[in-house]
């Protein structure tokens, strides 16, 4: 049996995101698939929905990460003058 080549676990992640097909779908039409096979193509089936879910989701919490960022970056011009605020840039995290 030839391994595929590892890959990290982002490539993978990005593979499966960019899914159009569900993966190994095809084994539907080989002749006689009975139920063992296709309860295993149902849990795939259900994965590849969860991790679809937790990808809206990862969105989501980024989009409002973001959002609170800016406007936490408008409250600091409130309290702290410009120069301020560039010098504390200027250092860095």
């Amino acid at each position: 049996m030839i391994l595929p080549k590892e890959r990290s676990a982002e490539d993978r992640a990005e593979r499966l995101s960019n899914l159009t097909n569900l993966p190994l779908e095809w084994v539907r039409n080989l002749p006689e698939v009975g139920y063992p096979i296709t309860k295993q193509l149902g849990r795939i089936r259900d994965l590849v929905d969860q991790a679809r879910e937790c990808e809206r989701q990862a969105a989501l919490l980024r989009t409002n990460a973001y959002l609170a960022a800016l406007r936490l970056e408008g409250d600091l011009g409130q309290r702290w003058t410009p120069e301020e605020i560039t010098k504390a840039r200027e250092r860095g995290a």
